[in-house]
């Protein structure tokens, strides 16, 4: 799949397209060209990713509606029959249906990119549109095959979900299942939006060029070096007003959301997942920095190179890299801690303890009391239980507090039983010495 990504870039113009991708666990895939020279490259969680977006075109309007199929659009088929799995049969069809259904949708729009061609432009362009209609297929069907066979009623380990460096090898539950959905989502508009940028800049070129007026020459020459005649350069003002504008407006989008979810995870969510979210959250503002000093250097420039061309390059890459930071929330979040049920079985598992504390230290002490004037070992015998009633009871209620919390609460009631029963054990040493005494053994 990555080689057919690469072949959709090579098709395009220097610097006419860019792309990067955050995987679940945090790892990148880029992809870019400039000069004629295609780059694309996967990057491990620990590196920082530094995506520089390319120069880019003037603005200009393109509008593509994906109510309707195109005429002369290929038929797409119907997802095959779900074979069903117990209880994760709805959310595997829901999952199949969703690829399905964003299948549909670009290549769709493929079809319709075709049409504003009409035949003209350069055989990359359209070799561009074809490349990509099948790389949209086969990300259907792989996406497809992993859903369906995936292992019924197996829930995915968090840590496979979190460190997965391929989009579609997860297998496991529900979501799971719509993780590869999301996967598969974010890697189909992917491959439009880069087939979407070569069309357009394809388009633009085939645009007619205004032709520049005769200026007339000046009569007379001026009269001195102040009053010589001079040229005022095109004003760039609006044009790149409106690149930035738009630049921000995303920015602004895809960042706020992604700070809720590291508000929401911070809590609680394990360091893994919250190093991908801050690793995305630094994608997005090298991005829009980037982005902002490049529609600067622009100027006038129109074409790929123009400000609001980069603003829409840039705007796909912050897009992509809330969807991975996305999908990483959301496979943490089905271990998320329930604090409420944790709360119950603390308060539970402390009155447990110390019920069990006051009945057999307090059997103890009666013990103490009744072996005044015995033996030095039947002492010893009660004071050593003595000892380590107490000593367990103020370990079991600190470790109690510590308990680790999970999705279905915390062990604190099985350290309180467990305390129980070392007290029962130390108390009853405490008796048989008693009983030995009183009997002469």
């Amino acid at each position: 799949m990555l080689e057919k990504v690469l072949e959709l870039f090579v098709s395009a113009k220097a610097g006419a397209v860019s792309g990067a991708i955050i995987l679940a666990g945090g790892a990148i895939v880029s992809a870019s060209t400039s000069a004629g020279v295609a780059t694309v490259a996967m990057q491990d969680p620990t590196p920082t990713p530094i995506v520089q977006p390319l120069e880019g075109s003037e603005p200009f309007e393109f509008e593509v509606t994906l109510d309707e199929p195109t005429e002369g659009a290929e038929e797409t088929e119907a997802p095959p029959a779900d074979p069903g799995c117990g209880d994760d049969a709805a959310a595997r069809q829901e999952a199949r249906q969703r690829v399905h259904e964003t299948f549909t949708k670009y290549h769709t729009a493929l079809g319709q990119l075709r049409s504003e061609l009409g035949g003209r432009g350069s055989a990359k362009a359209h070799a561009a549109i074809e490349q990509a209609d099948a790389l949209l297929k086969e990300i259907r069907t792989h996406a497809d095959r992993a859903i369906v066979e995936m292992r019924c009623g197996r829930t995915a380990d968090v840590d496979e979900v979190l460190m997965q460096a391929a989009a579609l090898a997860l297998r496991g539950n529900a979501a799971s299942m719509h993780e590869v959905a999301d996967r598969a989502q974010s890697a189909m508009e992917t491959v439009y939006n880069l087939a979407r940028a070569t069309v357009l800049a394809e388009i633009e070129a085939l645009r007619p060029k205004p032709t520049a007026k005769p200026t007339a020459k000046p009569t007379a020459k001026p009269r001195n070096e102040w009053g010589k005649a001079r040229e005022k350069p095109a004003r760039c003002d609006d044009q790149m007003y409106a690149a930035k504008k738009r630049l921000h407006e995303v920015f602004e989008e895809v960042h706020g959301a992604n700070d809720k979810l590291i508000w929401d995870l911070k809590k609680w969510a394990a360091e893994g997942t919250l190093s991908a979210l801050h690793r995305a959250d630094k994608v997005m503002h090298e991005t829009y920095d980037r982005t902002k000093e490049a529609i600067h250097r622009a100027g006038c420039a129109t074409g790929e190179s123009g400000g609001m061309a980069l603003a829409e390059r840039a705007g796909a890459v912050l897009r992509q890299t809330f969807s991975g930071s996305r999908g990483v929330a959301q496979a943490a979040m089905v271990h998320r801690p329930d604090r409420q049920k944790c709360e119950e079985q603390m308060s539970a598992a402390k009155r447990v303890l110390y019920a069990n504390y006051e009945r057999l230290h307090g059997a103890n002490d009666k013990l103490w009391k009744v072996s005044e004037g015995w033996s030095g070992g039947t002492r010893a015998a009660i004071e050593n239980a003595d000892r380590i009633i107490h000593g367990t009871y103020d370990r079991t209620k600190e470790a109690i507090y510590r308990a680790a919390c999970g999705p279905n609460g915390s062990n604190a009631m099985e350290l309180a039983a467990n305390a129980a029963g070392i007290f029962e054990t130390a108390h009853n040493s405490a008796r048989r010495a008693v009983g030995k005494e009183l009997t002469g053994n």
